[in-house]
């Protein structure tokens, strides 16, 4: 699971840098443009790893030995997990948005939370 983070593809960073460089510009319109365009790639990315997600959760107990009666937990953990990495790819980019601004006590808290 942790080689899909190699999805975000340096987004995170792309949108760090010209956020803050907007935000130090003073020119919220590029930060807006910038923000947007990361938005969409990274929901595109999202829908279809959460595709992906899908076909590999119903294909899951034929390529592994699963224990009989636990093929149906089986594919609803993988369901889970890979789900759980399509969320955090789309909302990446409002976390690189509030390290750009240094706002690292609201990123702190969402983080604990």
């Amino acid at each position: 699971m942790a080689y899909l983070g190699l999805l975000d593809m340096g987004m995170r960073s792309a949108v760090i840098r010209f956020v803050s460089k907007a935000d130090a510009q003073g020119d919220m319109t590029e930060a807006k443009k910038a923000i947007g365009a990361a938005l969409w790639f990274r929901i595109l990315i999202a829908s279809g790893a959460a595709l992906l997600s899908l076909i590999l959760a119903l294909a899951f107990p034929h390529f592994f030995k699963v224990p009989n009666g636990l093929e149906h937990q089986a594919q609803i953990t993988v369901l889970m997990c890979a789900l759980a990495v399509a969320v955090t790819l789309a909302s990446g980019v409002f976390g690189a948005v509030l390290s750009a601004v240094h706002r690292f006590d609201i990123l702190s808290g969402v983080g604990i939370t």
